[in-house]
């Protein structure tokens, strides 16, 4: 016999709803545009009468919802730390289809030491979690695991789950992106298999075994059509990205597999550029770079030429696309050439200096420009008594090309600012630094 689903119980349901809306009606002004006495709609909200089908309909009517909100399945998620670090939107996704979101201390404390680490994700997702605690203080809560004494940290998380589903009666279900949650704890759900469920695509796994794919692509030349190309994957990364990345993410122990051939991910990336994909999609994940700027920050040049004459948008600076309501990346508004200057990548400078339109005093979220940049890491890399050289001709090569080194930042600090800060590290100009 299946388990009887649990519903919210309905009397909660309607006072929920009736107290959310921004008219404030009482229980009598809903009695009264439902045609009903205010007592017979009382024991609706205190639970002590359930409401006719017809009833629900009239409600959900009245307050332009769907009679489906007042019957939707109660269920809570809690999202383990490596779910959180592979995808920064997790959160709001949840929010978006969970009653409730539970955080426990434990997975806290594991995202501080991700953030004590410079694990630039542990600090986003610190950052998120912090203003939807603000945003929806009913939603986004914290509980203790740490109190569960035995075992390991996923451990004390399923004991937590187990207790609170008891609890509250609810189905409580782990998103994680580790196996063994799925072989100990019954409501657990692969990241992977969680975005599926959102996508559109008929076709995810199809999607996700391309995203392996080196080699063979006959049968993807058939299946394109049937495909969303542009799709995310669970890590926040398009399929273009990820094919740039895919060695670099082997390397640091982000993907399993094998190191591709220059050759082979080319190819890939040339197959991707074949089916019409978005060329200029940022990723979803830590950068939310363009595949361009991905390209020079990895050091990829073969790959950045081959975007570079696909057309690839050599201005588009970093944002995130999935999120444009929300969710503002760190320093948003990076370009490839701020990147390049970033880490001294003088070949893509050259190249994209020499490239029509290139917009060279293009300004990121904190107003630093790609000659400020340049700037910047000749200071920092003074106060670590490292070399200069490369910082300075790149610099001397953007002031050749005719940038503007009088641009000020959000600090109120030019570019010759930045300079002079290196070298004289008591000069503050006429602003605090």
């Amino acid at each position: 016999m299946e388990e009887e689903i649990r519903f919210e119980n309905i009397g909660a349901a309607m006072t929920r709803i009736r107290k959310s809306q921004p008219q404030k009606w009482t229980q009598a002004d809903v009695a009264a545009k439902l045609h009903m006495e205010r007592s017979v709609y009382a024991k609706y909200e205190n639970n002590a009468l359930t409401p006719s089908s017809d009833r629900v309909k009239d409600f959900a009517a009245l307050f332009h919802i769907k009679t489906e909100e007042l019957t939707r399945k109660v269920s809570y998620a809690i999202p383990d730390t490596s779910a959180l670090l592979k995808n920064k939107q997790l959160l709001g996704l949840l929010l978006e289809d969970y009653h409730k979101v539970v955080i426990p201390d434990t997975v806290q404390k594991e995202l501080d030491k991700a953030k004590d680490r410079g694990n630039k994700a542990g600090w986003q997702v610190q950052m998120a979690i912090n203003d939807y605690r603000k945003k929806y203080p009913d939603k986004m809560v914290f509980m203790i695991s740490e109190r569960y004494k035995d075992g390991s940290s996923d451990d004390k998380i399923m004991s937590l789950a187990r207790e609170l589903s008891k609890k509250e009666h609810v189905d409580v279900y782990i998103i994680h992106d580790d196996i063994g949650f799925s072989n100990a704890y019954e409501n657990s759900l692969l990241l992977r298999d969680y975005m599926a469920t959102r996508t559109k695509s008929n076709n995810y796994a199809t999607i996700l075994a391309l995203d392996e794919e080196y080699d063979r692509f006959d049968y993807y030349y058939k299946k394109a059509e049937e495909l969303n190309l542009n799709e995310y994957l669970p890590d926040g990364l398009t399929l273009l990205i990820s094919c740039i990345r895919h060695n670099e993410d082997v390397r640091t122990d982000k993907k399993k597999g094998d190191i591709v051939p220059e050759s082979a991910r080319l190819q890939k990336m040339q197959f991707l550029l074949e089916q019409k994909i978005d060329i200029n999609k940022t990723d979803s994940s830590s950068f939310c770079f363009t595949p361009l700027t991905h390209c020079v920050q990895i050091d990829d040049f073969k790959g950045f030429s081959l975007l570079l004459e696909a057309g690839a948008d050599f201005n588009k600076g970093s944002m995130d696309e999935a999120n444009t309501g929300y969710f503002k990346t760190q320093n948003e508004g990076n370009t490839p050439l701020m990147v390049a200057c970033w880490h001294g990548r003088k070949k893509y400078i050259i190249k994209l200096c020499e490239t029509p339109g290139i917009c060279l005093n293009q300004q990121d979220g904190n107003g630093y420009t790609a000659l400020m940049k340049c700037a910047i890491q000749r200071y920092r890399r003074k106060q670590k008594g490292q070399d200069v050289s490369l910082s300075e001709s790149l610099y001397n090569l953007l002031i050749e090309k005719g940038v503007d080194s009088l641009i000020r930042d959000r600090r109120n600090h030019t570019a010759l600012d930045w300079w002079k800060r290196g070298n004289d590290f008591s000069y503050r100009g006429s602003e605090q630094w």
